[in-house]
């Protein structure tokens, strides 16, 4: 008994609307209507699809490598540039001055590029542990 998506953010929509319009505090009412969105909840999981799902292994790869090698060159410009400002382990530069030097050259933001690749690479082993 597999509802279409669309009715389950609907009825997920409704419930919403009727558990904010309930007063504060337990009631019947209340816990009917959170063990029905529990439900829904699970129901709707079941339509979850990954973005990357339908990209090949070939093309997941590639942009696996490519980020692997932008985070790469990322984190050498970094450092570069700190310790060309004076900020190497030899140097009386304020940590100050190394610190905002660091920040102003990182454009990219290697957390999003970190969460990417562990993505690519959970996807990309789980495509491989299905194969044998």
């Amino acid at each position: 008994m597999s509802r279409p998506l669309d009715d389950l953010t609907r009825r997920l929509s409704q419930i919403q609307d009727a558990l904010a319009a309930l007063p504060c505090g337990p009631s019947p009412q209340r816990y009917a209507l959170l063990t029905e969105r529990d439900a829904l909840r699970r129901a709707a999981a079941g339509y979850r699809s990954g973005i990357d799902d339908s990209r090949s292994t070939t093309e997941l790869e590639a942009e696996l490598a490519s980020l692997k090698k932008r985070r790469k060159q990322s984190i050498s410009q970094r450092i570069g540039f700190v310790t060309s400002k004076g900020g190497g382990s030899h140097s009386p530069s304020s940590g100050a001055w190394v610190k905002l030097g660091s920040q102003a050259r990182s454009g990219d933001d290697l957390s999003t590029i970190n969460a990417r690749i562990a993505h690519i690479e959970d996807t990309l082993l789980r495509r491989r542990s299905n194969k044998t």
